[in-house]
């Protein structure tokens, strides 16, 4: 889904650690780099997908493939921004 976005300058694998350099203009380098570590589950935290989707403007995406694979959908939130 990350580089679905296509804001996705650069990935870097070392180890079980992925980076993805972002694409953007001016900020921080918080909000331009995202590291993903593996720990073998093939799972990452709701509140890290959820970090990444809005840094990288496609939290509608998460939430939606939450709800269909995760069968979790939190109070009456909406995917429109």
């Amino acid at each position: 889904m990350i580089l679905e976005t296509g804001r996705v300058e650069k990935t870097i694998e070392v180890g079980s650690t992925t980076a993805y350099s972002i694409k953007s203009h001016g900020s921080s380098m918080r909000e331009k780099i995202i590291t993903i570590r593996d720990t073998g589950d093939g799972q990452i935290s709701y509140t890290r997908a959820t970090g990444i989707a809005l840094n990288l403007k496609c939290i509608d995406k998460v939430l939606k493939w939450l709800e269909e694979n995760r069968q979790f959908k939190d109070g009456g939130y909406s995917t429109e921004l």
